[in-house]
């Protein structure tokens, strides 16, 4: 998934296996550079969404960004709460 913000673009995307270390890494760019070049993308030090006890979220993933008329910025994704599917 790639969105531009602030003159910058984020491309996120699936990471790890598909269980409960399951996570969403995250490279980002600025818009005005060549984004086929592989040393314009940043990639974020930890994953953006993963598993966490504390809060009973496992395998979070199936991201879209997005922007709806007149509302901020967000992100929607999916993960396993309590081991039932749910939308973050």
């Amino acid at each position: 998934m790639r969105a531009s913000v602030h003159r910058r673009v984020f491309l996120t995307y699936s990471a790890s296996a598909t269980d409960a270390i399951y996570c969403l890494g995250m490279l980002v760019a600025s818009d005005t550079s060549d984004l086929h070049d592989p040393r314009s993308w940043t990639k974020s030090a930890q994953p953006v969404f993963r598993s966490s006890a504390a809060t009973g979220q496992w395998g979070p993933g199936h991201n879209s960004l997005v922007r709806p008329i007149y509302v901020e910025r967000g992100i929607l994704a999916a993960a396993q709460v309590d081991g039932t599917t749910k939308s973050l």
